[in-house]
């Protein structure tokens, strides 16, 4: 007996572990009246050994709801029952045992127990977690005769088995670890190790089976008859294994088949017939495989709605594939190799050469394609499409029809595709069109009327392509855009009254971003844009900032003008508060961003430092502050600034913290570093705690700093920082 009592010695740390409920007052299961209370280490009680096993120990909680068992200190059973009439039942493994702990899952699943008042128990779920698979002679989940009922005299039908295998070696499962489970309707099998499956596993569950999850295993082949008697399978989820092909029987027999998953494996090839007798089908995951073509029965599944098949090499797809699937409303043929969508018109585009660099040249077509007169059967000629994506491909050209009748698409991505013209009226069709993302093509010329129709379009991005200018009228009818991403292309000159169509305020945009940085941009075109938060003019050739340029942004809330050749910002003195770029106006600005230009003055930014939190003038030539002197600072006045970027400076003295501008007690982080700066103006102090003389610099003002150190011994005030 000192050796069964030394196994079940836990103390009450180890029991609390186990608990996720807090258990006021506890009875205990399974255990005879006369059983002699265990004492944990600190005298508290802790539970009785099992009537059933000694090795385990029993708690129930007086609510009835939850149960649990712990057997060896090294596997938990627990059983919930969930107001919905669901009896959840699970074990948990946390090191070996000393037998395979299968063998104490029977003591919970057949156990009776009561239920609380008002809940009527009628199913069960079982979840196995972090355990090694049953050993191959035991039938450990069920008592011979079973036929797939737990709970005692309760006789709960198991409907929901889930098993996650811990990676051990040689992992192997039988029909036998399954006998008996014929009401079963939901499977999960998750086991790393598992490499091959028996073509009889699943008989004796298979007819009443609904959805059948196999995921995360090396199966690399299936069984010839593996799916048989499948009739009641809805959802088939087969991911994440190394599955290489599948025959023509693999669904065989699935009528009723909903949702089927086969993504991330290494399939190569799938049987061209295999979706034949699947006409249920509203789902089909190809994503992340080997896959070089379709199979042509996809093309017959008229209740399909989404096809992921993105990932793939695919090169081609049948012109009228997808028109007989009427319900399609999602299409993911991202990352293949497509080269073409088959139509006639895209044989027909007119090409001229445009020179892009020195032996580079690019195919462009000025003109509109000529059509092809099949309007009738566009590539893909339903009206249900809702998102296209067709990015990371290699296409060179899309035909005049392509997106003909698409009524309602919603978002379509073509970026990342060798493209290098769209005809003028391509998308005129698609008048609730919201994202257009067409980045990362060969594009040079942009046709006026592009976004003719788009009136709905929110997210346009045309950036890294070759771009050199856009008509005045480009964004004429598309005024409810709230991301325009024009960055990285060749374009040196905007029309002045581009944006006027945006002059109108509209409250739809809880944001509005353009972003141009990354041109060639020597003047900044009118900005009515009262809607207008975030502006990237970074990377350009400016050089000049006019003072006027931010007058009709209000909203503005980051501003980035570095990379830049700006040598000026309208000289302060000169001008009031209203007048400066960075003036009252500006009362949501929160971050500016001049850095890496020419600037020799600093900038005047008194007006809008209430809001102001970040400032970023490093890697200029900035040799002095500019203050207004007769600027005073108003009794009301609080600033916000948190962090100060002056680094790559030519500044020689940092008197200038002595100003009122910098004494909000909010700065944080300041960077002074490789500059010109003589410590001669500060002042003789001694420290208090130190009782050291030295020199206290104005950076002392700034109260908030992290990790700094104003106070700087007196024999090295002279030094440069």
């Amino acid at each position: 007996m000192s050796g069964a009592g030394k196994r079940s010695r836990i103390n009450a740390g180890t029991g609390q572990r186990y608990f996720y409920i807090v258990i006021t007052v506890i009875t205990f299961m399974g255990c005879s009246s006369g059983k002699a209370v265990i004492d944990g280490e600190d005298g508290k009680m802790t539970g009785y050994h099992c009537e059933a096993d000694p090795r385990c120990l029993c708690f129930r909680a007086r609510d009835h709801r939850n149960s649990v068992i712990v057997c060896e200190d090294k596997v938990l059973l627990r059983r919930m029952v969930d107001p919905r009439a669901l009896v959840f039942y699970e074990m948990e493994c946390m090191g070996k045992t000393e037998v395979d702990p299968y063998q104490y899952l029977s003591m919970m699943l057949f156990a009776s127990f009561s239920a609380p008042p008002n809940v009527c128990t009628n199913r069960a779920r079982l979840d196995v977690s972090n355990c090694s698979a049953p050993s191959p002679a035991l039938s450990a989940l069920f008592r011979a005769g079973n036929r797939g009922s737990i709970g005692g005299w309760r006789d709960l039908p198991l409907e929901i088995l889930k098993i996650h295998c811990k990676e051990s070696e040689n992992v192997h499962l039988s029909k036998l670890h399954w006998s008996g489970l014929e009401q079963l309707k939901k499977l999960t099998l998750v086991c790393p190790k598992l490499s091959e499956v028996d073509e009889d596993l699943l008989v004796g569950m298979s007819k009443r089976l609904e959805c059948l999850k196999i995921t995360e295993t090396e199966v690399r082949d299936l069984p010839e008859r593996f799916f048989t008697d499948m009739e009641s399978m809805k959802t088939l989820d087969l991911r994440r294994n190394k599955l290489k092909s599948l025959r023509r029987s693999f669904l065989s027999g699935m009528r009723n088949l909903e949702i089927l998953d086969l993504g991330e494996n290494v399939i190569e090839s799938i049987d061209d017939d295999i979706f034949l007798q699947t006409e249920r089908l509203t789902c089909i995951q190809l994503a992340k495989n080997l896959l070089k073509a379709l199979p042509t029965s996809l093309c017959s599944l008229g209740k399909l709605e989404t096809l992921y098949a993105e990932y793939n090499r695919i090169s081609f797809i049948p012109q009228d594939c997808l028109n007989s699937l009427p319900t399609l409303s999602q299409i993911y043929l991202n990352d293949n190799k497509l080269l073409t969508l088959g139509f006639a018109s895209e044989r027909t585009a007119h090409t001229n050469n445009k020179v892009l660099s020195s032996g580079e040249t690019l195919l462009n077509s000025p003109s509109t394609p000529e059509q092809s007169g099949n309007l009738n059967k566009p590539w893909i000629g339903m009206s249900f499409i809702e998102y296209l994506r067709l990015d990371n491909n290699s296409l060179s050209s899309l035909p005049y029809e392509a997106f003909y009748r698409m009524d309602g698409l919603k978002e379509l991505s073509i970026s990342s595709n060798r493209i290098t013209y769209l005809p003028e009226n391509i998308f005129s069709r698609n008048k609730i069109l919201t994202v257009l993302l067409a980045s990362n093509n060969l594009f040079i010329n942009i046709p006026a009327t592009l976004l003719r129709n788009n009136t709905r379009l929110r997210k346009l991005d045309l950036s890294h392509n070759f771009i050199e200018t856009l008509d005045s009228d480009f964004f004429s009818d598309s005024t409810s855009l709230c991301y325009i991403h024009i960055n990285n292309n060749r374009i040196r000159h905007l029309p002045d009254k581009i944006f006027k169509p945006f002059e109108a305020q509209w409250m739809g945009c809880e944001e509005f971003v353009l972003d141009l940085s990354g041109n060639r941009l020597e003047d900044v075109p009118q900005l009515s844009l009262p809607r207008l938060t975030h502006l990237n003019l970074s990377e350009n050739h400016l050089t000049l900032i006019k003072p006027y340029m931010l007058t009709q942004t209000p909203r503005l809330q980051e501003l980035n003008l570095s990379h830049n050749l700006i040598q000026t910002i309208a000289n302060p003195l000169e001008l009031d508060e209203y007048g400066v770029l960075f003036s009252k106006y500006l009362d949501n600005l929160q971050v500016i961003d001049l850095s890496s230009n020419r600037l020799t003055v600093y900038p005047s930014i008194s007006p809008v430092l209430i809001t102001l939190k970040h400032l970023n003038l490093s890697s200029n030539y900035i040799t002095e502050f500019a203050f207004k002197p007769e600027m005073r600072r108003p009794f009301f006045i609080d600033t916000s600034l948190e962090t100060f970027d002056m680094s790559r400076n030519r500044l020689r003295s940092v008197e200038f913290f002595d100003h009122w501008l910098w004494k909000s007690g909010k700065m944080k982080h300041v960077d002074l570093s490789y500059n010109l700066i003589d410590l001669g103006e500060c002042s003789e102090y001694m420290h208090r705690k130190r009782f050291v003389w030295g020199c206290l610099s104005p950076l002392h003002k700034l109260a908030a700093l992290e990790d700094s150190n104003h106070f700087v011994p007196i024999h090295v005030a002279k030094c440069f920082l």
